[in-house]
C-alpha cells in the first residue's frame, strides 16, 4: 500500500480521533487510581518503553526539555540527568497521583507542574530543545494541534520524541477481550463508550511519520518495541487489562460486582474456546523520533 492510499484510508479515522471527546477529569480519575501500579503494570513494561525513548531522542547535556503526560516521571527523571548539570527538564500532567510519585526522588533540574496540554501549550515560542509524549498523544483531543503546538514550542531545530501503543498487533485472545468489553458497554449510559478503534491508529506504521511531516518536522526514525505474554485466569486478565486505559478501567470498576462477574463469567467462556490462543497478550508501542524543520 503506498503513502497516498495508505493517507486516504486514514482519513475518516483521523477525523475521528481529533473530534472525539476524551474527558479530562476521566483522564486524571484513571491516572490518579492507577498511579501506584503504574510502572509495574505487564511486567514492568512501561519504563522499558520509556528507555527506548530516550534511546531515539539521543538528548544533549544542556538542553532544555518539555515532557508532556510525564505520569510517574518514567522519561522525565532519566532525561533530567541525561541533560544535567546545565540542561533542565518541565514534566506536565493533569493527574495528581502521577505527579506525586514523580517529585519523589526527581533530580534538582526537573520541576513538574500541574498543567494541561490542551487546548495549547502555555510556553513561549521557540522555549525548548526537545519535547517528549511518553505514552501520552493518545490520551489527548487533538493530536495533530498538540503536535503544532510541540512544533511551535521547540527551537528551529528541536527535537521531538514519542511512544504510542500499537494496536494492530494486539493478540486473538485481545481482541476477543475488547469485543466483549464493547458488548457490556452497550448495556451502560457511560462517558467512555466510543469504540475502541477510533484511536487506534496513531500507533501503525508510518501514521505519526506523516503527521510529524505534516507540522513542519523532518528527519524521522522510527522503530516498534513489542512484548508479551500469559496470565493463568479469567481474574488476573481483568486485572491487567484495567490498567490499559480509561475506558476499561472505567467500565471494569465503576460499574459494579454483578457487572463484573458477568464480563468475568463471559472472558472466562471465551478464552475457552480460544484453546492454545486463550489469556495471550502482546503489547506493542512505536517510537519516533524527528527533528523540526528549518522555520
Amino acid at each position: 500500500m503506498g503513502t497516498r492510499e495508505l493517507d486516504a484510508n486514514l482519513q475518516a479515522p483521523v477525523v475521528g480521533i481529533r473530534t472525539s471527546p476524551r474527558p479530562a477529569a476521566a483522564v486524571a480519575e484513571f491516572f490518579d487510581s492507577c498511579a501506584e501500579s503504574y510502572e509495574d503494570w505487564a511486567a514492568g513494561l512501561r519504563p522499558r518503553v520509556a528507555t527506548r525513548l530516550l534511546e531515539l531522542v539521543k538528548p544533549e547535556p544542556g538542553a532544555i526539555c518539555l515532557d508532556v503526560g510525564c505520569g510517574t516521571g518514567l522519561v522525565a527523571k532519566p532525561l533530567g540527568k541525561l541533560v544535567a548539570p546545565e540542561g533542565h527538564v518541565i514534566g506536565i500532567d493533569i493527574s495528581a497521583g502521577m505527579l506525586e510519585l514523580a517529585r519523589a526522588g526527581a533530580p534538582g533540574n526537573l520541576n513538574y507542574q500541574r498543567l494541561s496540554a490542551e487546548p495549547d501549550l502555555c510556553f513561549r515560542d521557540a522555549s525548548f530543545d526537545l519535547v517528549t509524549f511518553g505514552d501520552s498523544l493518545a490520551y489527548l483531543r487533538d493530536p495533530y494541534r498538540s503536535l503544532s503546538e510541540a512544533r511551535r514550542v521547540l527551537r528551529p531545530i528541536g527535537r521531538i520524541g514519542i511512544s504510542v501503543h500499537r494496536r494492530s498487533l494486539d493478540t486473538l485472545a485481545q481482541q476477543v477481550f475488547f469485543g466483549v468489553l464493547d458488548e457490556f458497554a452497550g448495556e451502560q449510559p457511560i462517558a467512555l463508550r466510543q469504540p475502541r478503534n477510533q484511536r487506534s491508529l496513531l500507533g501503525e506504521v508510518g501514521v505519526l511519520k506523516g503527521m510529524l511531516e505534516d507540522v513542519g518536522f523532518t528527519d524521522m526514525t522510527e522503530t516498534t518495541f513489542v512484548t508479551g505474554g500469559r496470565v493463568r485466569s479469567a481474574a488476573e486478565w481483568l486485572h491487567m487489562m484495567a490498567g490499559a486505559g480509561p475506558r476499561p478501567y472505567a467500565l471494569l470498576h465503576s460499574l459494579g460486582l454483578n457487572f463484573r462477574r458477568r464480563i468475568l463469567n463471559a472472558v472466562e467462556s471465551e478464552m475457552r474456546r480460544l484453546g492454545e490462543d486463550a489469556f495471550h497478550y502482546h503489547l506493542a508501542y512505536t517510537v519516533v523520533a524527528a527533528t523540526g524543520a528549518r522555520r
